[in-house]
């Protein structure tokens, strides 16, 4: 029986580069924020039926699946922790991974819970089929392997392979997000992920140019070029529009960091923009204007990337 409470926090998720969805392969250029995230707490007490109820049967049954030993025998203690509440700072439906930074708390608190020790690795993958195999959501691990990874990360999902960045490479950038709640990210994936089944040939061939977007990212900024790497975020937003809808406030957030001389694009499924600033003392101005259009700015934190992870017992 759990004596004290445990709590886990996981920061969001910006999308900088790459496919907007990696359920169709590719690369993606991503980075952790400390700006905003989830905290998940597990403890013994009773709880009412609900969405978190639903969650975390469903996470302690996949983890269950995947434990031997002691932690498979204290993960089917009757006396397992039942209740599980949730504190997100995280901006809803805008694209930032809120639900995924819930669901990675929730596994990392029975982990904890069963002295159950999880590579970052192993937890994304966990944590992915939480949600489309236990809960029936659209999703790809994107998300949740920068989530569990923190950092900036360039993964190739075909590969199945990913390498941490140094953020101290990146030129000076902005997050901005719609304060409106927008369409949860499984819809607005939903037609692409059939046209995308179904072989169509545009989408294809978008999918093929942004899967390029990353890796000239990275050398762009390897050479410290911050123009081009500005040019490769606007062109990653010019693909995004030919085969996916954009909502009416991504594209006011887009045009308004544009008409300021930035570069911008989605960072997530919509309603939320990452830019690239022309210089760093463009911020007061582009923070005031997105504050008088009625949107939320900050500049990113970047969250550090995750110590390495004891081998599970």
């Amino acid at each position: 029986m759990i004596h004290r409470p445990i709590q886990q926090r996981v920061p969001a998720r910006v999308g900088l580069l790459g496919n907007p969805s990696d359920g169709f392969g590719g690369r993606t250029l991503s980075f952790a924020i400390e700006d905003f995230s989830a905290l998940v707490r597990l403890e013994s007490e009773p709880a009412p039926p609900g969405p978190a109820a639903v969650l975390l049967q469903a996470a302690w049954r996949r983890l269950r699946s995947t434990t031997v030993g002691t932690a498979a025998e204290r993960l089917d203690d009757p006396t397992l922790p039942d209740r599980l509440t949730v504190q997100t700072s995280i901006p809803r439906q805008v694209g930032l991974s809120g639900s995924s930074a819930i669901v990675i708390g929730a596994l990392r608190c029975l982990s904890e819970y069963a002295e159950h020790g999880q590579s970052p690795d192993a937890l994304a993958a966990l944590a992915l089929e939480v949600e489309s195999e236990e809960l029936g959501i659209q999703a790809g691990p994107m998300d949740r392997l920068v989530q569990c990874h923190r950092g900036l990360l360039l993964a190739d999902h075909g590969a199945e392979t990913h390498q941490h960045i140094d953020p101290a490479l990146l030129p000076s950038l902005y997050l901005a997000w719609s304060r409106v709640r927008g369409t949860p990210s499984g819809v607005l994936h939903r037609d692409a992920a059939t046209r995308w089944r179904e072989g169509d040939a545009e989408m294809r061939s978008v999918i093929d140019d942004l899967s390029e977007l990353p890796v000239r990212g990275v050398r762009a900024l390897e050479q410290g070029d911050a123009r081009a790497f500005a040019a490769l975020v606007d062109r990653n937003f010019a693909l995004r529009c030919r085969v996916w809808p954009i909502d009416a406030a991504s594209r006011s957030m887009v045009a308004l960091g544009r008409s300021m001389g930035c570069a911008a694009k989605l960072a997530g499924s919509g309603g939320a923009v990452v830019g690239v600033l022309p210089d760093p003392a463009a911020w007061a101005a582009v923070s005031a204007a997105h504050q008088r259009s009625g949107y939320g700015v900050c500049r990113p934190t970047l969250a550090s990337p995750e110590p390495p992870c004891a081998p599970p017992s």
